[in-house]
């Protein structure tokens, strides 16, 4: 897949999947995600577990996306004992819904005993040699997070990079 040029108007024109091409842009949801998107949404309201001695919010990276590509990403926002909040992203091109990007990172951040929320999602473009991440659209499943949330943790990860966000698009 060859970028586009780095445009303002190329960028809302991807947002909008006026690209054309990319079969994942045709996946929104269905009803086995929905599903297990609602699993997930009953976990995180009923927290279990106790705080496990010894974790911390920093045990675990705020970013992990792909390296690559276009792909799915959620926003998950953590919470310990002494209400301390730490935001995290998850997006990988291997998982066609949200839910999916979400969950291994809310299993553990729930089975250590941390209170969790998944704020939303939508799509990222990562384009590494230009060094430029684009945010945009929302999940069907979690909703519009706050994209400004999203660069801000993205922009620790990768401050070398240009990140562009956009509520348009899916």
């Amino acid at each position: 897949m060859t970028p586009w040029p780095h445009t303002p108007q190329a960028f809302r024109f991807r947002c909008m999947g006026l690209r054309g091409g990319d079969q994942e842009d045709n996946f929104t949801t269905n009803p086995e995600e929905q599903r297990d998107a609602q699993i997930l949404k009953d976990s995180i309201a009923n927290p279990q577990a106790p705080l496990k001695i010894g974790q911390s919010l920093d045990d675990y990276a705020s970013v992990e996306i792909s390296k690559s590509g276009r792909f799915k990403y959620v926003l998950v926002q953590a919470k310990d004992s002494k209400g301390r909040v730490k935001h995290f992203v998850r997006g990988d091109i291997e998982h066609d819904y949200h839910v999916y990007c979400a969950k291994p990172l809310v299993d553990k951040l729930k089975d250590s005993g941390f209170e969790t929320k998944v704020l939303g999602g939508g799509r990222m473009e990562h384009l590494p040699n230009q060094k430029i991440l684009q945010i945009f659209g929302y999940s069907h499943s979690f909703g519009m997070e706050d994209k400004s949330i999203t660069k801000d943790v993205c922009l620790r990860k990768f401050p070398g990079y240009y990140i562009e966000t956009s509520e348009s698009g899916y």
